[in-house]
């Protein structure tokens, strides 16, 4: 929220016309302010807060029987490890994280489960 005396700017929103579901491309249809010396018009997610509560819901969401938090840290793991041993470290510390209970056993199986279907996969 800004702070200070909004009583001399401008804060009106210019709406566009006429839009509708599936407009063509190359459409206009983002509300334009009539002043934005910054440009910073639609920054909600900056605002410190405002949607921690829904993040973490979403987070606890679960996406084929698994919290979505699990995925992120799954996926990041993949993303940031090309070497192998470290990419095991990183599952082994996303299979300790979780819910069900770790074992190095259950690690290793994950990892080979991985290993098998980047075979399968163009």
């Amino acid at each position: 929220m800004r702070l200070g005396d909004a009583s001399s700017r401008n804060t009106d929103i210019r709406h566009p016309k006429g839009i509708g579901p599936y407009p063509p491309p190359g459409t206009h249809t983002s509300d334009v302010p009539a002043a934005d010396s910054g440009g910073n018009f639609g920054r909600l997610a900056r605002v410190n807060g405002l949607m921690t509560e829904w993040t973490a819901q979403l987070a606890n969401s679960p996406v084929s029987g698994i919290p979505a938090r699990y995925w992120i840290d799954f996926l990041k793991a993949f993303s940031e490890s090309n070497d192998e041993d470290q990419l095991r470290r990183k599952i082994a510390t996303v299979v300790r994280k979780s819910d069900a209970p770790a074992s190095v056993e259950r690690t290793d199986r994950i990892f080979e489960l991985l290993t098998e279907l980047r075979e399968v996969l163009p």
